[in-house]
């Protein structure tokens, strides 16, 4: 909940009453969350896509769900018919060819397209680098589509900004009201050994994770271990 929750819930907060609304990668950590806070507020329709159709459908808050390893979502006449107003990108897809498409209202119609993260991969190791690597591209493309309202006004959010603290209470409040599901990858939780830290790295790199992705550190039902007198004193 502490990174994945509040950055769902930073994103569904842009959410408008009465949205259709796409999630690109909607099956990974924040997008599990973030289907279900755009329908609780109060997204008309949620559209996502997936590479595992079957994980979404049972979370029973999406509407059409596309695989995206056989059914292109640009080309769903459906969506072409009835554009979105809002599409957020959690594949990193190409943000280029979205903003172009018909699948999305116009800037002028109200039409917005949201990323948390425009590439997959990257290194920052340097203040420089961070500015040149995701802060000028980013307010390039949004002062863009500002100024160019045919095309939906982009914008990247800066997940971890605003209150943290009262984000995460409000997301451990609709997880314990049951009106939010955590979801986990049903291939873990992998044990806390090297080969089990590793296959969780290998699934989570693989950005074909279902939900979050957990170790299993110390299981609940684990009997408490005896304190070495010796060693305790020694230290």
């Amino acid at each position: 909940l502490g990174s994945s929750g509040v950055s769902a819930f930073q994103v569904a907060k842009r959410i408008r009453k009465g949205d259709r609304v796409l999630v690109l990668g909607g099956s990974g950590g924040v997008g599990t969350y973030l289907v279900q806070l755009a329908k609780l507020n109060g997204a008309s329709y949620v559209a996502s896509t997936t590479s595992h159709p079957e994980r979404l459908t049972a979370l029973g808050c999406v509407d059409r769900v596309v695989n995206y390893e056989t059914e292109d979502v640009m080309a769903v006449d459906e969506f072409n018919k009835d554009p979105f107003d809002t599409v957020i990108d959690l594949a990193c897809s190409d943000w280029r060819k979205l903003l172009r498409s018909s699948i999305v209202k116009s800037g002028f119609a109200g039409g917005r397209f949201f990323t948390l993260n425009d590439r997959a991969e990257f290194e920052l190791h340097s203040v420089p680098q961070a500015v040149f690597t995701l802060l000028l591209p980013n307010v390039w493309r949004n002062v863009v589509t500002f100024v160019d309202r045919s095309r939906p006004r982009y914008r990247y959010v800066l997940a971890i900004d605003g209150p943290s603290r009262d984000n995460l209470r409000a997301m451990v409040d609709l997880v314990s009201q049951g009106k939010v599901r955590a979801v986990v990858d049903p291939t873990g939780p992998f044990p806390f050994t090297t080969e089990g830290v590793r296959a969780a790295f290998h699934l989570q790199k693989s950005r074909h994770a279902y939900g979050k992705v957990v170790v299993d550190v110390s299981p609940l039902d684990a009997p408490p271990q005896p304190i070495d007198a010796a060693s305790s004193a020694s230290s």
